[in-house]
């Protein structure tokens, strides 16, 4: 800080002795008239400052509007008039505060007028501080104490000393300066500080300085000074007596008890809601921050909420576990004067406490939650975000802002990630996918960081959070959450905070991270199932092969996207302030990576500079080439850190070798390795270290490599026995306590249960691929089929990256073996499939004597070295892995040799249940088909590590089939996945039929508003499909809009010349609105003008938004033979436009629109063009709605058509008239030779009127009076007023529908599935058999009446208002649902299993026979009226 200048003079005087120097007035000694001067700035300052700092002070104790009214109080009064009379306030003082009345003149109480020894005074005795520890207000504080008491005490003291100078000395000037400034910064406002800097930077006149000099001494000379300090600590002193305490409140035992008393704990949780509500927390912040009881920093965290309930929220918890014994009293000081309403009612609740009493017990909750946050707090504090660096920092300094997703696409913020407490029986269930290296791991501890330090970060709040890792836990639940989860000094037991847990299950939020169905134990799984600890909340982060959702009904559905791609660049200057790199924080300013700047071509504008080896700091600058092949995955957390991490260790050069995800983990490898040898200390290192230190294309450095082979070891160890954490001890025992393995930086401590874990599934996935790699093709071929790896999902990085190590070497014909071995398990799954014909039999064999032949045709070359040998620990080797392996290069500069190995992989004990055992394998295999594009996960990220070498996708063609399914699951696909599967397109028809290939015929693709965020991806499968020669059919199914449109203009654009049928499937939800971009319809319109001239067939279905149907019409060439526009949204333009498009259609013959709506005025626009158009023959109005003008409008047009054929009338209302109408119409129709009338509701007369109008020269299908079977299948539709009446059989399958009104009446046999569905007003009369099963479905007012057998399966349905009457049998199987009010009436025989059901309002009546089974089912309201069989059990 610049100091003042003092005017230079050339008066000199004789110093005097004692120090200082005293009044020119004095007459003992003479000063400098620059002393005087120096002395007078001072005086200024504090004059000024001093008294605006103390002013502002004053005024936020009591403001200026309540000062009369607090001074005219009893108690403040009388302490006033008693400092007067000891003279500490004077008679002039005194009338400042107490204004003499006069009858035509006002005065007004101010604190403008006072002083600065009358504002010390007033903050010492009337404002309710508490004196500073120890010392209290008359001696200097302790330097750590930082309140506002102390600051206070600071400035008297300094008064005090100013006005006993006389001058102030050249050397003496600065420390006094410095002092007196930074007290009233701290004591004082933004006002003080610019009145300081002011009175800093102008000139001060002498006459002035005398002034001021004046002023302090008047008020603080030394002899008034010392009197006033002695009378008031006597005053003090007989406060201290009165009071009978000294310091704090004591318990009735004489203890004294840290933090205020339990009774006003009581006292403030009973007046908890009235505080709240009624309390502003500006009103006693202040008085809280002066006792210490809240600090700045807590004042700020308050302050940051906008409502004051919330504010409130977060302060009367930090007053109860406040150490300060007298916080209670200080929120009482505060309320007495500004709520004293407030103040009373706590006043008499604290009395009734005190004459009650407390019993002090041990709170189990509290202490639990507290342990929970303090082993939360302890784990997540230091967080090493580079595997490599010993840097740490705290996880929220590092954390980046990532994006989750809900399954339609839509954001979903971090506060609101734990899902709302509901009043069902069952808590509801969260799962985050997230594909391996987008930061499931960072996400859940961020998670459990924010509810330890922040817990009102997040919209629903729960009282425990129990972070468990599943692939660290191997004892009981209860066992892993005392001991992984609880301080070891925790004075609880584990049964009492397991008691606690199953007690409040509501309170209770388990986050579940690396949950893959059977990791953490059956305890685990049973709770995430809802079977164990039903009510409690549980978020689940789980990998999507894992395919936890096939066994788990998750109440909602997130996706990890990985970082934002707004956010990467703030994520780079997180990582630049761990590794200290200003050059990287201001390129990731400028959005070089992040962002796609074009100002530049890399993230460090400098050149790489490498750090002399023997330091142990690297040199922080990182540099990424622009065109960086893994550029758009710079949203997965482990790419980025992999990338900075090669940049940073390598150099630029490494960096720009990497092309595929392999080849990145390639070089992370070397890097961390070069980093362990660049980081030891000086004496470890010898001249070879730094030799073998610099990145050799052949290899590591020696000292490592028998590290990095234990590592290869290690993770095919974990892939294998499924065991993914270890202890430290288990970690030494397997790796022969080599200590370098650990410092490698690919092993690291995870969450609180401290065990050793690979840093990433990708890592330990790519270090067990070079394991297998290094076997020979026999070894490598028993191993794959030993050990399952192509069966299940979660293995297929594994496969791809042993594929991708042998990307660049064509000699050897393993990489050949192995994808002929996964062509082969494909046909064999294929062929296990339901109803699927893959091709003829003489293909098919051809194709396998040829694979054969290739594969014993070639030599047996491994991917290794004639050279050292692979060391394997013995406890691996007992564990089922074994094999031969040679040390082996990476694949930059690979030259290998011919070589041959002998081994033999046997499982061990370990392996038996963890692949083919497992439940979670064994769901996906009853999953998967030939539409499922997880069957092909393996070979298709297989091929996209390779690159889509040519020779490989011809390979794999052969087991390709014609009929393909792509996204059929609501989510993200794998990227790798589709890029494989793009690359299988790509594939030419000559090379296909050189290599007996089958090409694709049809294509189902779905588009989700996930996909969205993989559109360069899908944009280039759509680019391969436009090139597929063999493709006829395409499906496109869609939730996105701007994909579908982007994606078929994109297909089309590129001419596919055997394309001849597309269908378009909207699957939005009825809910969601149109707001498309400009380049959205210019895609629509552009893709439907390339129908022409190859595609005859199109189909756009089920589109809810008439805008997007119109500006497809508009589009349509006059080429198509078939348009189908069943589902889809109409209005008037719609209908005009398709009679306009219909006017020029040349070989239109079939026009569909099954369920549109038609009104008169959109039929008869249409029909104007049905008139003009001379090639229709087929017209479908199967569920459309006609009215009279409607029918009119159709009947003309049938009257003078001459090429209508086939009419659709099926599922319609045709009243008498309308059947008149039509009679007239098909009797002098010229062309009309069939009628479809399925289902379709009309009378006896209309029925009549219409056979005799047919004759023989029209059909009419669908009138007999009995059916004898009705077949209906429905998806996401509303079903409603539907009659079933005389029918032989009738089948069902809806799925998230919603059905109401619907009548079976007079049928013999109903069977109906229903999934996800809201049934309502179901009525079955006169039927022989009902069999219904109905999963997750809400059923209310369903009426069996009249039946011979009902047989239900209800699974996690909510039932009311079900009546079963006159009915002969009745079996109900329930299975987790809610069932209230049902009446059983008039049955012989009922028998009801319940399992995990909530039963209430249950009525038999005259039933002959009741058997029930109920199985942890709450049950109540259970009634018998009559004679009833009753068995129980």
């Amino acid at each position: 800080m610049e100091l003042p200048a003092i005017p230079e003079t050339d008066a000199k005087t004789d110093l005097v002795s004692n120090g200082h120097t005293h009044s020119l007035h004095d007459g003992e000694s003479l000063v400098t008239v620059r002393e005087r001067e120096a002395l007078g700035r001072v005086c200024w300052l504090l004059h000024e400052a001093g008294t605006l700092a103390l002013r502002s002070t004053f005024d936020s104790i009591h403001p200026p509007l309540y000062l009369p009214d607090h001074l005219q109080h009893m108690h403040v009064k009388t302490l006033l008039q008693r400092l007067r009379q000891q003279d500490i306030i004077s008679d002039i003082q005194w009338r400042q505060l107490y204004p003499p009345r006069k009858r035509k003149k006002k005065f007004t109480v101010t604190s403008q007028k006072f002083d600065t020894k009358v504002l010390v005074v007033l903050l010492q005795t009337c404002c309710h501080l508490s004196p500073p520890y120890p010392h209290g207000w008359h001696d200097t504080p302790l330097p750590t104490d930082s309140s506002l008491s102390a600051d206070i005490v600071r400035l008297q003291l300094k008064l005090q000393e100013v006005g006993a100078l006389g001058g102030l000395r050249k050397e003496e000037y600065p420390g006094v300066w410095q002092q007196s400034v930074q007290i009233l910064h701290n004591l004082g406002n933004q006002e003080v500080r610019v009145k300081v800097q002011r009175i800093e930077k102008e000139a001060l006149p002498s006459e002035l300085a005398s002034k001021y000099i004046a002023l302090i001494k008047q008020a603080w000379a030394p002899a008034e000074s010392q009197a006033m300090v002695a009378k008031l600590r006597e005053i003090e002193k007989q406060r201290r007596r009165a009071s009978g305490s000294k310091s704090g409140y004591k318990r009735k035992d004489g203890v004294q008890e840290e933090g205020i008393p339990p009774e006003d704990k009581v006292v403030i949780t009973q007046t908890y809601k009235l505080l709240t509500d009624n309390v502003q927390a500006e009103d006693v912040l202040d008085r809280l921050q002066q006792g210490q009881v809240v600090k700045v920093n807590d004042r700020q965290e308050i302050l940051a909420y906008s409502k004051n309930s919330d504010r409130m929220q977060v302060l009367l918890p930090k007053i109860i576990k406040s150490p300060v014994p007298y916080a209670f009293k200080l929120l009482c000081d505060a309320l007495k004067f500004k709520n004293p309403r407030v103040y009373e009612q706590l006043m008499r609740t604290r009395k009734a406490v005190y004459k009650q009493g407390v019993s002090i017990t041990m709170d189990v909750g509290g202490i639990t939650k507290e342990g929970l946050e303090t082993r939360y707090k302890e784990v997540f504090s230091e967080f090493c975000p580079l595997a490599w660096s010993e840097e740490t920092c705290t996880i929220k300094d590092i954390f980046s802002q990532v994006e989750i997703v809900y399954s339609d696409g839509k954001t979903a913020p971090l506060a609101a990630i734990f899902p709302a407490q509901t009043d069902r029986s069952r808590g509801p269930r969260v799962l985050i996918e997230g594909a391996p290296g987008s930061g499931k791991t960072t996400l859940a501890s961020m998670l459990t960081y924010m509810w330890a330090t922040a817990p009102q970060s997040f919209e629903n709040r729960y009282k425990y959070l129990l972070y468990l890792d599943a692939h660290a836990m191997s004892g009981t639940l209860a066992d892993e959450v005392y001991s992984q989860l609880l301080p070891p000094s925790i004075k609880v037991s584990k049964a009492e905070v397991w008691a606690l847990v199953e007690e409040n299950p509501r309170d209770v939020l388990l986050l579940v991270d690396g949950f893959e169905g059977s990791q953490g134990g059956t305890q685990l799984t049973k709770v995430i199932q809802g079977s164990n600890l039903r009510a409690c909340a549980v978020v689940a982060l789980v990998r999507p092969e894992a395919r936890v959702d096939g066994f788990v009904r998750p109440d909602m559905k997130l996706h990890l996207l990985g970082i934002k791609p707004s956010s990467i660049a703030s994520c780079l200057r997180g990582y630049a302030r761990v590794l200290a790199a200003p050059n990287l924080d201001q390129d990731a300013e400028a959005g070089r990576l992040g962002g796609g700047g074009e100002s530049g071509d890399s993230i460090s504008g400098t050149d790489h500079h490498r750090q002399s080896p023997n330091s142990p700091r690297l040199h922080p600058e990182i540099d990424l080439p622009e065109n960086y092949a893994l550029h758009s995955r710079m949203n997965s957390p482990y790419v980025l850190t992999s990338s900075i991490s090669v940049a940073h260790i390598l150099g630029r050069p490494a960096l720009e070798a990497v092309t595929t995800l392999t080849s990145l983990c390639e070089q992370l490898l070397l890097a961390l390795a070069t980093a362990y040898v660049q980081s030891r200390p000086l004496q470890e290192t010898t001249p070879t270290d730094l030799e073998e230190a610099e990145p050799k294309p052949d290899g590591f450095p020696e000292e490592v490599t028998p590290a990095v082979r234990r590592l290869e070891t290690l993770a095919f160890h974990t892939l294998t026995s499924r065991q993914l954490a270890f202890t430290e001890m288990e970690l030494q025992d397997l790796v022969d306590g080599d200590q370098t393995l650990l410092q490698l930086g690919a092993l690291h401590k995870s969450g609180p249960s401290q065990r050793y874990k690979f840093s990433c599934s990708l890592l330990r996935d790519f270090l067990a691929a070079r394991f297998l790699a290094d076997l020979d093709p026999v070894t490598l071929k028993e191993n794959i089929e030993t050990f399952a790896l192509l069966r299940s999902p979660r293995t297929a990085y594994v496969v791809a990256f042993a594929c991708g190590l042998y990307r660049t070497d064509r000699s050897s014909p393993t990489l050949m073996a192995l994808f002929q071995q996964m062509g082969l398990h494909i046909e064999r799954r294929l062929k296990r499939a339901v109803g699927f014909r893959h091709g003829s039999a003489g293909a098919s064999n051809k194709r396998s004597r040829d694979r054969q032949a290739a594969i014993a045709g070639g030599n047996s070359k491994s991917r290794t070295n004639n050279g050292n040998s692979k060391t394997i620990s013995s406890n691996i080797t007992q564990n089922g892995v074994s094999g031969s392996s040679d040390n082996r290069a990476l694949v930059n500069g690979r030259k290998e040799d011919d070589s041959s190995g002998s081994g033999a992989a046997n499982r061990g004990p370990g392996v038996t249940d963890s692949y083919n055992g497992s439940n979670c394998d064994s769901k996906v295999d009853l999953v998967s088909n030939v539409n499922n594009l997880y069957v092909y996960s393996h070979s298709l990220m297989a091929l996209t590590e390779c690159q889509g070498r040519p020779d490989l996708v011809a390979a794999l063609s052969t087991s390709f089939p014609r009929r393909l399914q792509v996204g059929g699951e609501n989510g993200l696909l794998n990227g790798g996945l589709v890029t494989g599967l793009s690359h299988m397109m790509k594939i030419d028809t000559a090379e296909a039929e050189s290599t007996s290939g089958v090409g694709v015929v049809s294509a189902e693709i779905t588009l989700n508003n996930l996909h969205e965020r993989q559109r360069e991806t899908w944009i280039e499968l759509a680019q391969a499909l436009g090139r597929t020669e063999s493709l006829r059919l395409l499906t496109v199914n869609w939730t996105c809009a701007e994909m579908m449109a982007d994606f078929l203009f994109t297909c089309l654009n590129e001419g596919p010349k055997n394309l001849t049928t597309i269908q378009v499937i909207d699957r939005t939800s009825g809910g969601s609105k149109v707001d498309h971009e400009a380049s959205t319809w210019a895609n629509i319109r552009g893709f439907c003008s390339k129908l022409e001239p190859h595609v005859r067939e199109f189909s756009f279905l089920g589109s809810r938004a008439a805008s997007v149907t119109c500006h497809v019409v508009q589009s349509v060439p006059p080429t198509l033979k078939t348009l189908d526009l069943s589902g889809s949204a109409f209005n008037m333009m719609c209908a005009a436009q398709l009679g306009e498009a219909l006017e020029t259609a040349r070989d239109t013959t079939t026009l569909k629109l099954t369920s549109v709506r038609l009104p008169g005025p959109a039929m008869a626009a249409l029909v104007q063009g049905l008139k003009r158009c001379s090639c229709i023959q087929t017209l479908g109005l199967a569920g459309v709605t006609l009215d009279r003008n409607a029918v009119d409008s159709l009947v003309e047009f049938i009257k003078l058509t001459s090429s209508l054929k086939v009419l659709d009338l099926s599922r319609s209302r045709l009243s008498t008239e309308m059947c008149a109408w039509l009679a007239s119409a098909i009797s002098q129709a010229r062309s009309l030779r069939r009628v479809l009338l399925h289902e379709t509701i009309l009378l006896d007369d209309g029925r009549l009127a219409l056979e005799s109008a047919a004759g023989d020269s029209v059909v009419l299908e669908g009138l007999d009076f009995w059916s004898d079977m009705v077949e209906i299948v429905l998806v996401e539709c509303d079903v409603s007023h539907i009659l079933f009446s005389r029918i032989l059989w009738v089948e069902i399958v809806l799925v998230e529908c919603d059905v109401s009104h619907v009548l079976f009446s007079r049928v013999l046999w109903v069977e109906i599935v229903l999934v996800g569905c809201d049934v309502s007003h179901v009525l079955f009369s006169r039927v022989l058999w009902v069999e219904i099963v109905l999963v997750g479905c809400d059923v209310s007012h369903v009426l069996f009446s009249r039946v011979l057998w009902v047989e239900i399966v209800l699974v996690g349905c909510d039932v009311s208002h079900v009546l079963f009457s006159r009915v002969l049998w009745v079996e109900i199987v329930l299975v987790g649902c809610d069932v209230s009010h049902v009446l059983f009436s008039r049955i012989l025989w009922v028998e009801i299993v319940l399992v995990e059901c909530d039963v209430s309002h249950v009525l038999f009546s005259r039933v002959l026979w009741v058997e029930i089974v109920p199985v942890e089912c709450d049950v109540s309201m259970f009634c018998s009226v009559g004679y009833c069989g009753w068995r129980s059990s």
